[in-house]
């Protein structure tokens, strides 16, 4: 009896832990209880074509996305705008990008494994986030979380082309 209550009472008390749920095509957030379609269903789809070609789903919002960051990414300072070494920010940063990668899909693959997302940032400005892994060197990988980076801020990405290996950040609410 005092076991069972004990029990019960550890369950009451134990902090939740946020959880990002692979079902397929999409990851389910538990916590803003949004359903994330997989980058890789995007990949090479323009951002204003995403909405049509993705019935059911609507762009990310720049909160929304930060704060899928700042959950799959817990130790990573989400004030910087790019993570970039062979060793990381903090020890388990390779195990996260190849989750985030795992979950959301591959939006290109070839040496490197990509997962970039196009979502609009302050003022509108279509903006990339995503994961990196770049095994180069077999002994020490470099891997990357990118938060928040424009690689051609002198020519802002084009809301009606599409870039092959750049996917859009598309929500729903969950369905479960």
């Amino acid at each position: 009896m005092h076991l069972m209550f004990g029990l019960i009472l550890l369950l009451l008390v134990a902090p939740v832990h946020a959880e990002l749920v692979d079902n397929g095509a999409y990851t389910t957030d538990t916590v803003s209880g949004l359903d994330w379609l997989d980058l890789s269903e995007t990949s090479g789809i323009a951002w204003s074509e995403a909405l049509v070609e993705k019935s059911g789903w609507r762009h990310a919002t720049l909160t929304e996305v930060t704060g899928l960051f700042e959950q799959a990414f817990v130790e990573f300072d989400t004030s910087k705008s790019k993570s970039e070494a062979g060793r990381g920010d903090y020890p388990a940063q390779l195990d996260d990008v190849r989750a985030f990668i795992r979950l959301f899909g591959l939006t290109y693959s070839g040496k490197e494994k990509i997962s970039f997302g196009f979502y609009k940032a302050h003022e509108g400005v279509l903006t990339i986030m995503g994961a990196r892994e770049d095994p180069a060197d077999v002994r020490r990988p470099v891997y990357h979380v990118i938060i928040g980076m424009m690689f051609r801020p002198y020519d802002a990405y084009s809301e009606t082309e599409p870039l092959a290996h750049i996917g859009v950040f598309m929500v729903r609410q969950s369905v479960k």
